[in-house]
């Protein structure tokens, strides 16, 4: 009996060691652990008993043991449970990681571009609307020199295959009754700025504030009007070639590119310092600050009609000129 007994104990045993392979229960060495932990309580159970017995303190034995069980636990250190975890932890990190990495390999793969979107719409509208083809991890809206929406911009996917779903042929999509066009996209490097040009850019900020805009009625139109003022104001320096505010810059500058390097040296010259609306201007030349690029060609429109007004009012001071030379010359006689 005693023999089978020890069989069947035995038999436990190897179960035990099994078990913990084969379904994650217990290993041999937390088994240990189990057992030695069981050990010390007793001891610790019959010293607080025979603490009892001779009088001793009961918390003075109680501290003892406390420091006995800390010395044991930072001696073993974690148990395999939470090796375990810190393990499947770090996969799931590594994991995240190369899928960012992926994602950030294929954007341009992943993305479409998408034009026709009404300007008064935010983002959140549009990801929301292409949502219905696949996760959407980010979208960017074009906005023009004023910061206003243009009507274009991209959505970039988590995956290729919701770009395929986006671009299904036969498949419409709208915004706000507004039918969308949605084209692969293309990707061209940035536009810039020679740096042969950059001399001939002025750059001066003060003018107006986005707070300004934010409140204005008509915040296009406020815009447009600093961008002639500028022009009128500036054009004496020689021939501008185009103005245009950056609205969507914090430091809201009015560039301004003329035909030659002195005239935008000249105009650097005069504006700063002085004092437009309460605020005192501050200007300097182009230093290729990426946010500040105007097109390449000439604004023929404004080149022409606000460079009447320039030719009428030279023609004027000129004409004032004459007067009170005329006006000297009869005091003489």
């Amino acid at each position: 009996g005693r023999a089978r007994a020890r069989s069947g104990s035995s038999h436990g045993r190897s179960l035990l060691f099994v078990m913990s392979r084969s379904d994650g229960g217990p290993s041999a060495y937390q088994a240990a652990m189990a057992r030695e932990q069981a050990r010390l309580d007793a001891a610790r159970k019959r010293s607080l008993h025979e603490a009892s017995v001779h009088g001793e303190a009961h918390d003075d034995v109680e501290s003892a043991w406390d420091s006995v069980f800390d010395a044991q636990k930072s001696e073993v250190g974690p148990s395999e449970a939470e090796a375990a975890r810190a393990r499947k932890l770090a996969r799931k990190t590594e994991k995240r990681k190369e899928k960012a990495a992926n994602q950030a390999a294929n954007a341009a793969n992943w993305s479409v571009y998408v034009c026709g979107i009404p300007t008064e719409v935010s983002h959140t509208a549009v990801q929301n609307l292409f949502s219905k083809a696949g996760e959407v991890k980010r979208v960017k809206l074009y906005k023009d020199g004023r910061g206003e929406n243009k009507g274009d911009g991209i959505v970039t996917f988590a995956s290729g295959g919701a770009v395929k779903a986006a671009l299904e042929p036969g498949r419409e999509w709208a915004l706000f009754g507004e039918h969308l066009s949605v084209a692969p996209a293309t990707f061209d490097d940035k536009p810039k700025v020679a740096e042969s040009d950059w001399g001939r850019i002025a750059v001066v900020c003060g003018m107006f504030t986005q707070e300004q805009l934010s409140t204005s009625t008509d915040a296009k139109e406020m815009i447009r009007g600093i961008e002639e003022e500028a022009w009128l104001e500036c054009a004496r320096h020689g021939r501008i070639e185009r103005v245009q505010c950056f609205a969507a810059d914090a430091a809201c500058p009015v560039v301004l590119r003329f035909e030659a390097s002195s005239a935008a040296a000249a105009c650097v010259d005069s504006m700063s310092g002085r004092y437009y609306d309460e605020r005192q201007l501050e200007a300097s030349l182009y230093d290729g600050h990426r946010k500040r690029v105007m097109p390449d060609d000439v604004d023929i429109e404004r080149s022409v009609r606000l460079g009447a007004v320039v030719a009428e009012r030279r023609a004027e001071q000129e004409r004032e000129a004459a007067a009170v030379a005329a006006a000297a010359e009869a005091e003489k006689e």
